[in-house]
């Protein structure tokens, strides 16, 4: 087993893994705040390029979850979390073809389309994002301690 500070550095990893993943979905985000961008041509080359952008982060992300990284470790520290570390990584392909939908959706979309729907896709994956790194951050909490509450459930 190895001790804390070193499993302490799998848990910045991935909190420096999450803010580089959160700072790409607000930039999507936030493309639709306002409404005459939400119709131009501009918009619509910025939220491919972005979506792209987001999709190699994540992809990288989960390629290292895959390959045995913080999800692994955290495992092998609480095997109890063992159910819901599945869950989280059968969820990666399902995110990620979600978003190539997104991206798909968006080359394929014209000018005068009403953005609306997009954009409603676009939140429904940072929803569904945003739940799965819940989960991952509650993977974290159980095996290594970290948050709010700093208590182990794995010592």
């Amino acid at each position: 087993m190895r001790d804390l500070s070193e499993c302490q550095t799998y848990v910045m990893h991935m909190r420096l893994e999450h803010r580089h993943i959160n700072e790409a979905v607000h930039d999507v985000v936030s493309l639709f705040s306002t409404e005459t961008a939400a119709n131009s041509k501009e918009l619509v080359e910025q939220l491919a390029q972005k979506l792209r952008v987001l999709r190699a982060e994540l992809a990288k992300h989960f390629a290292e979850e895959d390959a045995g990284g913080c999800i692994e470790e955290a495992i092998s520290h609480c095997p109890s979390v063992s159910q819901a570390a599945t869950t989280l990584e059968g969820q990666h392909s399902l995110l990620l073809a979600h978003l190539d939908r997104l991206i798909e959706q968006t080359r394929k979309r014209t000018i005068d389309e009403d953005p609306s729907q997009l954009q409603v896709n676009i939140n429904d994956f940072a929803k569904q994002l945003n739940a799965h790194e819940s989960l991952e951050n509650q993977i974290m909490q159980d095996a290594f301690g970290t948050g709010v509450d700093e208590t182990n459930s794995c010592s």
